[in-house]
């Protein structure tokens, strides 16, 4: 889910945007490493600012301009135009000249809270496409990092209320899918916590209408009770959205209503998908996207792909955008869907988009049934990283044609 907060601001708000977290243990010039964190960017500006913040030279390290943010609770905003402002934002000379060379002119740190103390903080840059930060959007900004804040608190909570959990457990995943002529279906789920069952990480598979089926695989941000009861919500809300025949789109703006409805400010994100069988005996897939990773397609002829196009995180005050994307499931394809805690684990396990594809490119070698596909995919996950050790839950929903 972190990652789901950089990738839903960048073009949109700025060019770039970094999520980083304080390690549990704390931080401090002994260590000075912030331990997760989650980036989105343009193209230009990707290897550029991480070498940026990779910088140590002598009064400017990003991390301690962070660490300051962080221990302040207060943002930084810093025209990076101004000569003047060379060491505020933490970044060395070169970095500097390079960044205002790709006409970046504006940079905001601001620190992530719950309420409590400051446990990490979220920096965007801007480029030339943008204005300067104004009043209305650093208010704006600030008041979406307590909301993501308040969504990201769980996740790095050690008590869990087990027996609460059990409870809702039940309105979580579904006990068993529609049948689906022609289709092979298998759902998998891994908590991420030892010893818990309940998770923000949800799936769900039902009857569309003749002929169609609707799937959601999606991830509330947070864990335990608050969590297994807005999934709830948003699982009602996506069955009486299906049963309506709605379409994926339509459906993602379902849930993004009960998540602005439900009073708790949680985010979440969704892929949502259509199967039809049209009237020659094709099956046809339909996939939208709201702020979640996209599915992998996988072909009979053994070549693996992303599918979707990216839209808005659900719950936030932004206007749901998505782009719903269709193609045809012939015989022996498969489509991979996930949430990201088979990704988002901590340096260096964390996988990269490609090292994501190769991972089910291996699994799909010899176009096993969805069942092995699934299990295959969390055997390569749990060689990277293992799945006991993960914060992280994982729901995984693999579809072959058959």
């Amino acid at each position: 889910m972190l990652e789901a907060v950089p990738r839903n601001l960048v073009p949109r708000i700025a060019d770039w945007c970094g999520v980083m977290l304080v390690p549990e243990s704390g931080v401090d010039d002994s260590r000075p490493t912030l331990e997760r964190n989650a980036v989105a960017s343009t193209a230009p500006l990707a290897e550029l600012v991480a070498a940026g913040y990779a910088a140590r030279a002598p009064g400017a390290s990003v991390e301690r301009a962070l660490r300051d943010v962080i221990a302040s609770g207060r943002m930084s905003q810093v025209d990076l135009a101004d000569p003047r402002s060379a060491r505020v934002p933490g970044f060395d000379d070169r970095t500097l000249r390079a960044l205002r060379s790709h006409g970046v002119h504006s940079s905001l740190m601001i620190p992530l809270s719950d309420g409590g103390r400051p446990f990490g903080a979220m920096h965007l840059l801007r480029g030339p496409e943008f204005g300067p930060f104004d009043g209305d959007e650093t208010n704006w900004l600030g008041q979406m990092a307590m909301r993501i804040a308040v969504a990201l608190a769980p996740l790095r909570a050690s008590d869990r209320n087990q027996d609460l959990a059990v409870i809702f457990q039940e309105a979580l995943l579904p006990d068993d899918f529609p049948v689906i002529p022609g289709i092979d279906v298998a759902a998998r789920y891994r908590p991420g916590i030892a010893d818990v069952e309940v998770g923000g990480d949800f799936y769900d598979i039902v009857a569309a209408g003749s002929d169609r089926w609707a799937l959601v695989v999606g991830d509330i941000c947070g864990r335990g009770p608050a969590a297994a009861a807005q999934t709830a919500r948003v699982r009602h809300s996506f069955r009486m959205s299906a049963w309506h025949e709605d379409t994926p789109g339509e459906i993602l703006a379902w849930l993004d209503r009960a998540l602005r409805t439900g009073g708790d400010g949680m985010l979440c994100t969704a892929a949502v998908a259509s199967l039809e069988r049209v009237a020659d005996g094709r099956f046809e897939l339909t996939c939208a996207l709201g702020g979640h990773p996209p599915p992998i397609l996988c072909r009979a002829d053994g070549t693996v792909d992303y599918f979707g196009e990216y839209g808005t995180l659900l719950g936030t005050d932004l206007l749901v955008r998505n782009v719903a994307v269709s193609t045809t499931i012939e015989p022996d394809d498969a489509v991979v869907f996930y949430t990201d805690g088979i990704t988002d684990a901590p340096p260096p396990h964390q996988l990269s988009q490609h090292r994501l594809l190769e991972l089910v490119g291996d699994a799909w070698a010899d176009r096993p049934a969805a069942s092995v596909l699934a299990d295959r995919v969390l055997a390569e996950a749990d060689r990277v990283l293992s799945l006991d050790e993960r914060t992280d839950d994982i729901a995984l929903v693999a579809v072959r044609r058959t």
